[in-house]
């Protein structure tokens, strides 16, 4: 199963590879984001800062000073450039209090020794150009969202509120310190600092948001395409056919069958991944509460229980764009919100993600199609209608080695589309809440986050407006620059920029 399975991989990580439209008024293209094969391990945190290592090497290695964990390309310690254009300086704007300092080892390994951060102006009673590490909230244990810089981390350091002073120019700079006090290189980024007002604020409160399962718009037929695939087709009928479009798309993949029992729990099984997903994409806990580590963001899913405050923002999954939409291979659409200012509604027709889109693209893809064929309605057997399906249930369930070659084929085809749809669907719709919180504002910091700029050094592909293309498996990405070989060893994330936006650690807009 393995090679079969790597081709699916392929389909999910190409699902969005068509392009993009022209944004609407008040609005985004959007694509499917990101999926993974494997559940990457997490690398083993740096010891605490107490817990620093004796044998300290002699010489410090350089250091790479940033704020928020966004990398040197991103953060304005060096000019971008747009192809052969002129380098253009910029510089991130942070709020006086509530972001971080973050110094790395240019060397590889994280630094064990002491670090040193000193800044140009005043952190409370610390005058400018002394020590601040003393006087800040410190730790040596890596982001947990997991980037790949984090394996250098030598200091992670929050700076709490009042903080610094409203600047357009705060140095902070940065260095090790060796075992007889021989210091090495300093390393150094220049930032604004102002206040965050209400206007570029995008979570002054706790922003909710209510995801839908239930829209009903289509109706869906599966046919046979005549070169082994499937075409899976809706007609748009405004008072619905009685059955929620995100069924009708898992019953044309061969997930849900007329065994209503099985199903029920299939499904719950998919919507179970898809929410842890969707969590650990924006860092909320188990609950889709907010942590401290993301944005102060509820998130819910119909059926859940407690009750929303209003108003909130909603938004659909399942179904299929409009016609538009559905001839540019759109598999979902939201309204752009810069700065989150406000309740943004993303269910009607032709808004939300399109989960019959992201399904129509696997079963059209020959590799696809071959693949999920033992479980298709129309020359297969859909999952819960043979007997055994019922021990697939059990998500520890491993067939044993004497098991039918039939029943060894279902259990692996219903492991794999159980744990990567989902990751691909959760990708899609936190890409889609994405800019309805205001990602990806166009233009450069302060005013934006690098969206809409084509041809700099750091980015992938150009996607238009409010998208960016960095390297891995960025949510705010297009499916244009997915790499399979990615999925097998990352997880999809935002990018640290996007991240720092998210957590309210950078001031984005014209003051």
């Amino acid at each position: 199963m393995r090679a079969k399975s790597l081709a699916i991989l392929g389909i999910l990580a190409q699902l969005a590879a068509t392009g993009c439209a022209a944004p609407r008024p008040s609005a985004t293209t959007a694509d499917a984001s990101a999926v993974t094969a494997l559940d990457a391990p997490a690398d083993a945190a740096p010891a605490a800062v107490e817990d620093a290592p004796a044998d300290i090497p002699l010489a410090p290695p350089p250091c790479q000073l940033t704020v928020n964990a966004i990398p040197a390309a991103m953060n304005g310690s060096v000019p971008y450039a747009q192809a052969n254009g002129a380098p253009q300086d910029f510089r991130l704007r942070v709020p006086r209090g509530g972001f971080s300092i973050d110094l790395y080892s240019a060397a590889g390994a994280p630094w064990p020794g002491t670090v040193e951060i000193r800044a140009s102006s005043a952190l409370g009673a610390t005058d400018p150009g002394f020590d601040l590490v003393p006087q800040l909230a410190c730790t040596r244990v890596p982001d947990p969202v997991g980037w790949p810089d984090e394996k250098r981390l030598s200091l992670h350091c929050e700076v709490a509120a009042p903080g610094f002073a409203a600047t357009e120019n705060l140095t902070l700079t940065g260095q090790f310190v060796g075992a007889d006090g021989q210091t090495g290189a300093a390393c150094a980024l220049g930032v604004a600092v102002a206040e965050l007002p209400a206007k570029l604020d995008p979570f002054a409160k706790t922003d909710a948001w209510l995801v839908t399962l239930s829209r009903d718009l289509f109706a869906h037929k599966l046919a046979a395409a005549g070169d082994g695939t499937y075409a899976l087709t809706t007609t748009y009928v405004p008072a619905g056919n009685g059955k929620a479009d995100l069924d009708e798309a898992l019953e044309a993949l061969g997930l849900l069958s007329s065994n209503a029992a099985f199903s029920q729990q299939a499904k719950a099984r998919f919507l179970a991944r898809l929410r842890a997903e969707a969590y650990r994409l924006f860092q909320l806990d188990d609950a889709g509460m907010p942590t401290p580590n993301g944005p102060n963001l509820r998130l819910v899913f119909e059926g859940d229980a407690g009750t929303l405050p209003q108003p909130h923002s909603v938004i659909a999954l399942g179904g299929d764009p409009d016609a538009d939409g559905l001839a540019q291979h759109l598999v979902g659409y939201a309204h752009v919100d810069l700065n989150n200012q406000h309740p943004d509604d993303n269910t009607a027709y032709g808004w939300g993600v399109f989960l019959t889109a992201v399904v129509r693209m696997v079963l059209s893809n020959p590799a696809g199609a071959a693949l999920l064929q033992e479980i298709s309605p129309l020359d297969g057997q859909p999952l819960g209608t043979v007997a055994g399906d019922e021990l697939l249930l059990d998500p520890t369930y491993t067939p044993p080695d004497n098991a039918p070659e039939q029943h060894a084929l279902r259990a692996s085809l219903a492991r794999l589309i159980w744990k990567e749809l989902p990751v691909a669907v959760a990708s899609a719709l936190c890409h889609e809440i994405g800019h309805s919180l205001g990602l990806v504002p166009d233009g450069a910091p302060p005013v934006g986050l690098f969206g809409g700029l084509d041809d700099l050094p750091f980015t992938l592909s150009n996607p238009g407006s409010h998208h960016i293309d960095t390297a891995g498996l960025n949510v705010m990405q297009t499916g244009k620059v997915t790499n399979p070989a990615e999925m097998l060893t990352d997880l999809p994330r935002f990018n640290q920029l996007n991240m720092a936006y998210l957590r309210r650690r950078l001031v984005v807009g014209s003051l």
